[in-house]
């Protein structure tokens, strides 16, 4: 989907606030997730290039 700018500065504000909003909620819903990985002492394993690791 190719996004085009808005020329109406209305429906520009309208949108960059709906997908302000859409991002933030994104972030959260992760951190809660996060979060309830940590809180259930489920064991987590970031992988990195050269090896894992326990958190």
């Amino acid at each position: 989907m190719k996004v085009l700018p808005f020329r109406d500065l209305a429906k520009a504000y309208d949108r960059i606030k709906r997908e302000r909003q859409y991002a933030i909620q994104l972030g959260y819903e992760q951190c809660r997730r996060v979060e309830g990985i940590l809180f259930a002492d489920q064991d987590v394993y970031p992988i990195t290039r050269k090896m894992s690791y326990a958190i």
